[in-house]
């Protein structure tokens, strides 16, 4: 295990060195920072390597900024990570600092999420919360989620579904 997380951070390093002594700079529209399609990025104290892709309008430092905490298991949130909404069943609960708060009343924090059931969202540019229909309720009524044209293949005229 060891030998291959050696090779690969290897292999990231030599990235990082044919980007940045080879590689062209770029500036991201939004941020408007000139940066290397690789770059080292820093988040929550851990180092590694940050990509840009050619439609991105954050350049990675911005990105990882924007970054958070869980406020469950304390693991890190990237953009585009799923997430769930967590909501303590404690009313003496003392929210963490590192915490996002979603909402304040109900109380909601942001929070990893293990599976495809818990997922409420995504963890969107810029540092918000893209929110989705939650599984269970998908699975409750799944006729209200399906498009019309689907809709009118599965029921007949008279309402029952068709076989």
């Amino acid at each position: 295990m060891y030998l291959k997380n050696l090779v690969v951070r290897a292999w990231h390093w030599m990235l990082l060195f044919w980007f940045r002594v080879f590689g062209a700079k770029y500036k991201p529209s939004a941020c408007g920072h000139t940066v290397r399609r690789v770059e080292k990025v820093i988040i929550f104290n851990e180092e590694g390597l940050g990509f840009l892709g050619k439609d991105d309008i954050y350049c990675q430092q911005c990105a990882a900024s924007m970054a958070i905490i869980c406020g469950w298991c304390k693991k890190p949130i990237y953009v585009g990570d799923a997430i769930t909404l967590f909501c303590p069943g404690n009313a003496f609960f003392i929210v963490p600092l590192h915490a996002k708060i979603y909402c304040e009343n109900p109380l909601q924090l942001v929070a990893c999420a293990a599976t495809i059931v818990d997922r409420m969202g995504f963890w969107v540019v810029p540092g918000k919360v893209s929110r989705l229909s939650p599984m269970l309720e998908i699975l409750a009524s799944p006729t209200q989620f399906l498009s019309s044209e689907i809709d009118e293949k599965l029921h007949n005229r008279n309402g029952r579904m068709s076989h």
